[in-house]
């Protein structure tokens, strides 16, 4: 009998797993696919490691979260930078002065930044929409909204920017300086050496590991043999739909081989109109020590088979309390990481989220 049965070999099962075993206790993690790492997964091709899912950059504001991760991989400084498609040009994102510059095509400085901006919210912002399209408007004006948001959201999440909620787009700052860092007020910023796939399978070296199971298929059966049961996926899944589907949005991945050193000036290129909602030049995470004549891009299509990102409108939000109602129902199991949850979670969130249901259910064996 194992103490802990979880499933799913992503990030926060892989913390999990980490975790309780270092405590002593016996842990069976069970994989649906037949790789680790979930949608951080990652391989090694031309001697360049892949992002099977796209950009994932750890970066965090917390030492605490930062200092806990050194012991999984040997961590590789790299400060992510992003553009986004406009017509054929590249536009810096997010928002800071070289993103004004790119778009409209002239010097900027932070006080006509501010101006113009200032110019262009000003009959929006006594409106309360509470959209996406609304919290633009009222923020950073039409010209931007239109140019660098709305095609890009549009496309992803299959809605229009009127009907999503503007938590979407708060978390991406605004900046009146020639800050172009994607994540810059993280202090901490890197990609694990030889990619996210074999520092997990570190992080789950005391555990036993199987890949090819679904456990809501063999439920029964995997039920009997833990204690507790930590699930990590759908959560609508897991009670059957009963109370209605979830609403989660995603990215299918295709990935091509370019007879080329590098394609972009940076790693992660969003798109505004076409087919492709963004693409990851893989060789930018570990540039100095590659020496391939090769380029792996990465092309990612909308998709709502794809389930890795919530779409928290209010139906949505009722539909998640009502299964979390059911939680009592269940006793040993618990529910986490990002599809669970029905929360957007970055990867330093994701192990603090792990960590924090750790010492809570070890503090409850010890009680």
């Amino acid at each position: 009998m194992y103490d802990f049965l979880i499933v799913g070999a992503g990030l926060f099962g892989s913390t999990c797993a980490a975790e309780l075993t270092k405590a002593g206790l016996r842990c069976l993690v069970v994989e649906k696919s037949e790789k680790v790492g979930g949608t951080a997964a990652t391989e090694v091709r031309d001697e360049m490691v892949i992002h099977l899912h796209g950009t994932h950059v750890f970066h965090t504001r917390s030492a605490r979260i930062w200092e806990y991760m050194q012991q999984w991989a040997e961590w590789l400084p790299y400060v992510h930078k992003q553009a986004t498609n406009v017509d054929g040009r590249l536009v810096s994102i997010p928002i800071n002065l070289k993103t004004f510059e790119d778009l409209l095509g002239t010097e900027f400085s932070e006080d006509s930044a501010k101006l113009f901006v200032q110019k262009e919210t000003e009959k929006y912002r006594s409106e309360k929409n509470d959209s996406i399209e609304g919290w633009c408007l009222r923020n950073i004006g039409p010209t931007l909204f239109e140019a660098i948001i709305k095609g890009h959201t549009e496309s992803f999440w299959g809605r229009r920017c009127a009907e999503l909620p503007a938590a979407i787009v708060k978390r991406l700052p605004v900046r009146f300086m020639r800050d172009d860092s994607y994540f810059g007020i993280d202090t901490y910023q890197g990609v694990p050496s030889g990619g996210y796939t074999p520092m997990m399978i570190r992080m789950l070296q005391y555990s036993d590991l199987v890949f090819g199971v679904d456990y809501l298929k063999d439920k029964k059966v995997l039920r009997g043999l833990a204690e507790n049961v930590i699930y990590t996926g759908r959560l609508d899944e897991y009670f059957g739909f009963k109370h209605g589907r979830l609403d989660y949005r995603g990215t299918e991945a295709s990935h091509v081989r370019h007879l080329s050193e590098q394609l972009f000036p940076v790693a992660t290129v969003t798109y505004q109109n076409g087919t492709y909602v963004r693409s990851t030049e893989h060789r930018h995470f570990e540039k100095p020590k590659l020496r391939s004549e090769f380029s792996w891009v990465t092309y990612e299509l909308p998709s709502s088979l794809s389930a890795t990102h919530p779409v928290r409108t209010q139906e949505s939000m009722k539909i998640q309390s009502n299964y979390e109602e059911r939680f009592s129902d269940s006793p040993g199991m618990y529910f986490g990481g990002r599809l669970a949850s029905y929360l957007y979670m970055d990867m330093d969130q994701t192990v603090a989220s792990a960590l924090a249901m750790v010492r809570s259910l070890l503090t409850k064996r010890r009680s």
